[in-house]
């Protein structure tokens, strides 16, 4: 491998995800041998997302617990046999374009030769909820655990959003033993992504199990005690009582890094067909 001082060659890759990982695997299977680091604001190895929000989520096991390790990325070997450094727990809060360099929250600069940004998506959060207590939303494995967790002491949840990831939750709850209400905006579940037949499919299923759908549903209003959630007052002034509230409304890009360094976005970072972004030496994917 070069040498790492060989600050030319090096790659700094920020977001160890799915396109992260793919990244650094694909340079080093076409060859690259100058130096990889991937940063990821997560503590720990990365985990795969899509099975959050069921296999992980029912599982039994407790928080941090070694059953979760099943739900890895990658494990410590792929990283060593790569020779691809990793640095976890940590979140990038500047890019020093200039002097091509990036700054962690901990102080700590490194420089760069050429730099990905594959910094993904954040939830959508619901600016009535924010900051209440015992609601949630699911992006990656802290916050499966925190739901996990709080599953234990839950008889009712109230899910916000008829999605993917709004109706996998539900089933999740209800095989956990909680009653469960799916709110969703539109006229029908998976508008955006399915057809009427597939979405009268899965209402039909989800009814089968005891989850109550609500459709064409919009105004709604959060009640709370003392910034604790309690339920969710409906726009017909049914009021619906639970214990917690899952937040299931999509993501939106993660792209305030690349716009305090004064990379151009538009509903995300504008890139070329090569991935280049409109500063020289950095990409996103």
């Amino acid at each position: 491998m070069a040498d790492n001082n060989q600050l030319d060659d090096k790659i700094i890759i920020i977001g160890a995800s799915h396109a992260g990982l793919a990244c650094a695997e694909q340079l080093r299977a076409n060859k690259f041998v100058g130096p990889i680091m991937l940063i990821d604001r997560l503590a720990g190895l990365p985990y795969e997302r899509p099975p959050l929000s069921k296999a992980f989520l029912q599982s039994h096991s407790l928080d941090n617990s070694e059953n979760d390790t099943k739900f890895l990325l990658r494990g410590d070997d792929w990283f060593s046999s790569l020779d691809i450094t990793l640095i976890a727990g940590r979140t990038t809060v500047a890019i020093d374009i200039a002097n091509k360099q990036i700054t962690l929250d901990d102080g700590i600069v490194h420089p760069y030769g050429r730099l990905v940004l594959a910094t993904g998506a954040v939830p959508r959060d619901l600016d009535m909820a924010r900051g209440l207590d015992r609601v949630f939303v699911l992006r990656h494995q802290d916050h499966a655990r925190r739901l996990r967790s709080a599953i234990k002491d839950s008889k009712r949840a109230i899910v916000i959003g008829g999605g993917y990831i709004g109706l996998e939750v539900a089933a999740s709850l209800t095989k956990a033993g909680l009653g469960v209400d799916v709110i969703e905006m539109a006229d029908r579940l998976l508008a955006r992504v399915a057809s009427p037949p597939l979405s009268a499919f899965f209402a039909d299923l989800h009814k089968q199990h005891d989850v109550v759908i609500h459709t064409g549903v919009s105004g709604t209003e959060i009640i709370q005690d003392d910034g604790v959630f309690k339920g969710v007052r409906l726009a017909d002034g049914r009021c619906l009582e639970a214990d917690i509230l899952l937040v299931g409304i999509g993501v939106k890009p993660d792209v305030a890094l690349a716009e305090t360094a004064g990379i151009a976005t538009s509903n995300g970072i504008v890139v070329d067909a090569a991935m280049r972004c409109s500063i020289p030496d950095i990409y996103a994917i």
